[in-house]
């Protein structure tokens, strides 16, 4: 059986304002519940200046300088993403997003 894999992203939203990482408000209780029991990482380094740039880059494993994304007139090559190798694996996938460029 493979491992449940949730990657939450938060497009423009700085940890330090986030209570799962020490924020004086609880303005994240239901991630920080849910971290609780996860694997919860500290630490991260965005690949890009944009979010066009920075998701393609999650979503591809390649990077920026690579990639050449730069903006949301750019479509990904079917076969080129994580989830798409993780669905050969047997994972279901799927994206919830507002933004029609991540979706």
């Amino acid at each position: 059986m493979n491992a449940n894999i949730l990657l939450i992203i938060l497009d423009s939203v700085r940890a330090q304002n986030t209570s799962l990482h020490g924020y004086r408000r609880e303005t994240t209780p239901n991630i920080d519940k849910f971290a609780s029991k996860a694997t919860h990482y500290r630490q991260a380094r965005s690949p890009g200046v944009g979010s066009p740039q920075t998701h393609t880059s999650l979503s591809t494993g390649v990077p920026v300088h690579e990639h050449t994304v730069q903006d949301d007139t750019y479509r990904l090559i079917p076969g080129t993403t994580v989830w798409e190798r993780l669905a050969d694996y047997g994972y279901d996938t799927g994206a919830f997003s507002h933004n029609p460029f991540l979706v």
